[in-house]
């Protein structure tokens, strides 16, 4: 099964429906490459401290990779992501239905 792509300026709605059929989708154009770069400049220092896990096949994770969290924190660029209409209208209708208020 290829993974749906699709561009920034095409229908969320398509979007969201596609993701809710397919379990992930590829949204392009979102950055451009200063954002990109921002990015990489924000993180780097969090990055050259973040451990290298060895490879083993057992694990969950593949080997010789980064994993971090709490972005949003570590960069202002990727806060302004998480905030970018189509990730709000994903997050809205996925999670929304699930929100408990009062």
């Amino acid at each position: 099964m290829d993974i749906p792509t699709f561009n920034i300026n095409e229908d969320s709605a398509e979007i969201v429906g596609s993701l809710q059929e397919s379990g992930c989708v590829v949204v392009t154009d979102i950055t451009n490459e200063d954002s990109r770069n921002k990015i990489k400049e924000e993180l780097a220092p969090y990055m050259a401290i973040s451990p290298v896990d060895a490879d083993d096949p057992r694990e969950f994770y593949p080997g010789k990779t980064r994993r971090m969290s709490a972005l949003i924190a570590f960069s202002e660029t990727i806060g302004n992501l998480a905030i970018d209409p189509i990730s709000t209208q994903i997050c809205d209708h996925f999670l929304l239905p699930n929100a408990q208020f009062g």
